[in-house]
């Protein structure tokens, strides 16, 4: 029965998105299986608001933070994926591509002390180690410790000096 699972998500999404009586808090499970319908049905703005408030409401589940992460990452929304990383992170659960964005927004928010710290911990990782090296070089080239003169605070670009002749 090739229908059936379609007609399974659309009863599922009726039910998800039917609003619940006025001052009623949704709960978890509610919240879980609007998220996941969305997702089913290709609604990424509507699975992402929907695992953004799942993190709110069960901040300690690993399994809601993980799932989170994924549909992030597969969206793009970088702020609910370094949400749900630093929740994986305080639960001791952090995959190990979560890894690479801990240490980047790190070194984005040009914390040195916090960017060289996340970026231990991933050279630790066996499936990302190699990064190590190259983040290691633009945390050195950011905080400072490879300027040389003529070389601007941007990124390291060498800046030129005109004079009228």
């Amino acid at each position: 029965m090739p229908y059936s699972r379609s007609v399974l998500l659309l009863g599922l999404s009726a039910l998800a998105f039917a609003s619940p009586a006025a001052g009623v808090k949704p709960t978890p499970a509610s919240l879980y299986l609007r998220a996941r319908a969305a997702e089913a049905l290709g609604d990424t703005p509507g699975a992402n608001a929907g695992f953004a408030a799942l993190l709110a409401q069960a901040p300690g589940n690993v399994m809601i933070a993980n799932h989170a992460y994924r549909q992030a990452m597969q969206a793009g929304d970088m702020a609910l994926a370094a949400r749900a990383a630093h929740l994986l992170e305080t639960q001791k659960a952090v995959p190990p591509d979560a890894r690479i964005l801990l240490a980047l927004e790190q070194i984005k928010a040009r914390d040195w002390v916090k960017a060289r710290a996340a970026t231990e911990l991933l050279a630790k990782d066996g499936a990302f180690g190699f990064l190590a090296p190259y983040f290691r070089a633009w945390i050195a080239v950011g905080s400072s410790s490879l300027r040389r003169p003529g070389m601007s605070g941007r990124g390291g670009a060498r800046t030129r000096q005109h004079s009228d002749v």
